[in-house]
Protein backbone atom coordinates (compact mmCIF):
# COMPACT_ATOMS: atom_id res chain seq x y z
CA UNK A 1 0.00 0.00 0.00
CA UNK A 2 2.81 2.45 0.81
CA UNK A 3 4.40 1.85 -2.59
CA UNK A 4 1.10 2.62 -4.35
CA UNK A 5 0.73 5.82 -2.31
CA UNK A 6 4.32 6.84 -3.20
CA UNK A 7 3.65 6.26 -6.93
CA UNK A 8 0.41 8.25 -6.74
CA UNK A 9 2.11 11.16 -4.94
CA UNK A 10 4.92 11.13 -7.51
CA UNK A 11 2.46 11.26 -10.42
CA UNK A 12 0.37 14.02 -8.83
CA UNK A 13 3.42 16.16 -8.02
CA UNK A 14 4.75 15.76 -11.57
CA UNK A 15 1.40 16.79 -13.04
CA UNK A 16 0.99 19.65 -10.60
CA UNK A 17 4.06 21.44 -11.91
CA UNK A 18 3.36 20.96 -15.59
CA UNK A 19 0.73 23.66 -15.89
CA UNK A 20 0.05 25.86 -18.81
CA UNK A 21 2.48 28.53 -19.88
CA UNK A 22 1.17 32.07 -19.72
CA UNK A 23 2.59 35.10 -21.53
CA UNK A 24 4.41 37.48 -19.24
CA UNK A 25 6.62 40.11 -20.93
CA UNK A 26 6.31 39.96 -24.70
CA UNK A 27 5.70 41.43 -28.12
CA UNK A 28 3.49 39.40 -30.45
CA UNK A 29 1.99 39.88 -33.89
CA UNK A 30 -0.61 38.02 -35.90
CA UNK A 31 -0.69 38.67 -39.65
CA UNK A 32 -3.60 37.57 -41.81
CA UNK A 33 -3.09 37.63 -45.58
CA UNK A 34 -5.74 38.10 -48.28
CA UNK A 35 -5.24 34.51 -49.44
CA UNK A 36 -6.24 33.22 -45.98
CA UNK A 37 -2.75 32.28 -44.85
CA UNK A 38 -1.70 33.65 -41.49
CA UNK A 39 1.30 33.85 -39.22
CA UNK A 40 2.16 34.60 -35.63
CA UNK A 41 5.36 35.77 -34.02
CA UNK A 42 5.88 35.89 -30.24
CA UNK A 43 9.05 36.88 -28.46
CA UNK A 44 9.28 37.22 -24.71
CA UNK A 45 8.91 35.38 -21.45
CA UNK A 46 6.26 32.93 -20.38
CA UNK A 47 5.63 31.53 -16.92
CA UNK A 48 4.30 28.19 -15.75
CA UNK A 49 1.27 29.22 -13.70
CA UNK A 50 1.38 26.23 -11.35
CA UNK A 51 5.09 26.70 -10.66
CA UNK A 52 4.45 30.36 -9.81
CA UNK A 53 1.66 29.25 -7.44
CA UNK A 54 4.00 26.72 -5.79
CA UNK A 55 6.64 29.42 -5.26
CA UNK A 56 4.06 31.75 -3.69
CA UNK A 57 2.79 28.99 -1.41
CA UNK A 58 6.37 28.29 -0.34
CA UNK A 59 6.76 31.99 0.53
CA UNK A 60 3.50 32.06 2.48
CA UNK A 61 4.52 29.00 4.48
CA UNK A 62 7.93 30.58 5.10
CA UNK A 63 9.68 27.70 3.32
CA UNK A 64 12.05 29.86 1.31
CA UNK A 65 9.93 30.76 -1.71
CA UNK A 66 11.80 28.40 -4.03
CA UNK A 67 10.94 25.34 -6.06
CA UNK A 68 12.56 22.05 -5.14
CA UNK A 69 15.51 21.14 -7.36
CA UNK A 70 13.60 18.13 -8.76
CA UNK A 71 10.77 20.49 -9.79
CA UNK A 72 13.23 22.89 -11.40
CA UNK A 73 14.70 19.97 -13.34
CA UNK A 74 11.27 18.83 -14.46
CA UNK A 75 10.40 22.34 -15.68
CA UNK A 76 13.74 22.56 -17.49
CA UNK A 77 13.05 19.19 -19.13
CA UNK A 78 9.58 20.43 -20.15
CA UNK A 79 11.31 22.92 -22.46
CA UNK A 80 12.23 19.93 -24.63
CA UNK A 81 8.57 18.98 -24.89
CA UNK A 82 7.57 22.54 -25.86
CA UNK A 83 10.44 22.72 -28.34
CA UNK A 84 8.67 20.03 -30.42
CA UNK A 85 5.53 22.15 -30.80
CA UNK A 86 4.93 23.59 -34.28
CA UNK A 87 6.22 27.16 -34.44
CA UNK A 88 8.47 27.06 -31.38
CA UNK A 89 11.80 28.37 -32.63
CA UNK A 90 13.52 28.73 -29.28
CA UNK A 91 12.66 28.03 -25.67
CA UNK A 92 15.06 28.36 -22.77
CA UNK A 93 14.26 27.64 -19.14
CA UNK A 94 15.27 30.62 -16.98
CA UNK A 95 14.38 29.16 -13.58
CA UNK A 96 11.52 29.74 -11.13
CA UNK A 97 8.96 28.55 -13.69
CA UNK A 98 9.94 31.09 -16.37
CA UNK A 99 10.92 30.51 -19.97
CA UNK A 100 12.32 32.71 -22.70
CA UNK A 101 10.31 31.88 -25.82
CA UNK A 102 10.40 32.67 -29.51
CA UNK A 103 7.48 31.38 -31.55
CA UNK A 104 7.18 31.95 -35.28
CA UNK A 105 4.58 30.04 -37.27
CA UNK A 106 3.32 30.48 -40.82
CA UNK A 107 0.13 28.62 -41.58
CA UNK A 108 -1.40 28.04 -45.02
CA UNK A 109 -5.00 28.99 -45.79
CA UNK A 110 -7.51 26.59 -44.30
CA UNK A 111 -5.36 25.48 -41.35
CA UNK A 112 -5.58 26.60 -37.72
CA UNK A 113 -2.69 28.13 -35.80
CA UNK A 114 -2.50 27.36 -32.07
CA UNK A 115 -0.24 29.16 -29.58
CA UNK A 116 1.76 28.21 -27.53
CA UNK A 117 0.76 24.56 -27.72
CA UNK A 118 -1.65 22.53 -29.76
CA UNK A 119 -2.74 20.86 -26.52
CA UNK A 120 -3.28 24.01 -24.47
CA UNK A 121 -3.72 26.97 -26.81
CA UNK A 122 -4.07 30.47 -25.40
CA UNK A 123 -4.55 31.99 -28.84
CA UNK A 124 -6.16 30.22 -31.79
CA UNK A 125 -6.37 31.55 -35.34
CA UNK A 126 -9.12 29.47 -36.93
CA UNK A 127 -10.32 29.59 -40.56
CA UNK A 128 -14.10 29.37 -40.93
CA UNK A 129 -16.08 27.60 -43.66
CA UNK A 130 -17.24 30.95 -45.07
CA UNK A 131 -13.63 32.06 -45.69
CA UNK A 132 -13.35 34.35 -42.68
CA UNK A 133 -10.79 33.86 -39.93
CA UNK A 134 -11.64 34.06 -36.24
CA UNK A 135 -9.04 34.77 -33.60
CA UNK A 136 -9.82 33.37 -30.18
CA UNK A 137 -8.02 34.13 -26.94
CA UNK A 138 -8.48 32.10 -23.81
CA UNK A 139 -10.00 34.35 -21.17
CA UNK A 140 -9.67 34.17 -17.43
CA UNK A 141 -12.56 34.20 -15.00
CA UNK A 142 -12.58 36.90 -12.29
CA UNK A 143 -11.58 34.19 -9.80
CA UNK A 144 -8.59 33.21 -11.97
CA UNK A 145 -7.57 36.87 -12.28
CA UNK A 146 -7.68 37.27 -8.50
CA UNK A 147 -5.58 34.10 -8.05
CA UNK A 148 -3.07 35.31 -10.64
CA UNK A 149 -2.65 38.60 -8.77
CA UNK A 150 -2.30 36.77 -5.45
CA UNK A 151 0.58 34.62 -6.69
CA UNK A 152 2.40 37.55 -8.31
CA UNK A 153 1.65 36.92 -11.98
CA UNK A 154 2.26 40.05 -14.04
CA UNK A 155 1.12 40.47 -17.63
CA UNK A 156 2.96 43.05 -19.72
CA UNK A 157 2.85 42.71 -23.45
CA UNK A 158 1.73 43.94 -26.82
CA UNK A 159 -0.28 41.96 -29.36
CA UNK A 160 -0.74 43.45 -32.82
CA UNK A 161 -3.14 42.00 -35.39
Amino acid sequence: MNRLLFILITIVSALSLSGCLLPENFVATIDVKKDGSHSMHYKGTMVDFLALAAIQESKERKLGGKLASKDEKMLKDAAEMYRKEPGVKEIKYLGEGRYEVEFNAKTPAGRALLFPSQYSPLISVVPQKDGTIKIFAKTATPKEVDEAKRIGYRFDGTLRI
